[in-house]
């Protein structure tokens, strides 16, 4: 099983992805090493050695092996507020 993306959400990272001028860049989840557990998101210009790369509709979003266990049987969906983007994790609807 892998992670996957809404529509939404796809549109969203796509759209956020764009300001980079780079056509293959997207977003990285990552282990936050600051706390004993939680992911940090950033914009990445291209996948690191041994990520996952999810890609829907024009959004890529790059997958730590530290992470990818973790979101493999989750679903992002995101939304733009006061300029900032949020990513919500939730388990798929089977």
């Amino acid at each position: 099983m892998m992670l996957t993306l809404t529509d939404n959400a796809a549109t969203v990272i796509a759209d956020y992805v764009k300001g980079s001028k780079r056509r293959r860049a997207g977003i990285r989840i990552r282990p936050d090493a600051s706390r004993s557990s939680g992911m940090l998101v950033e914009l990445a210009m291209k996948p690191s050695p041994g990520d996952a790369i999810v890609e829907k509709n024009g959004a890529r979003v790059f997958l730590d092996r530290g992470v990818a266990p973790y979101l493999a049987s989750k679903e992002i969906d995101a939304e733009i507020a006061s300029g900032a983007v949020n990513l919500f994790v939730r388990e798929k609807d089977e």
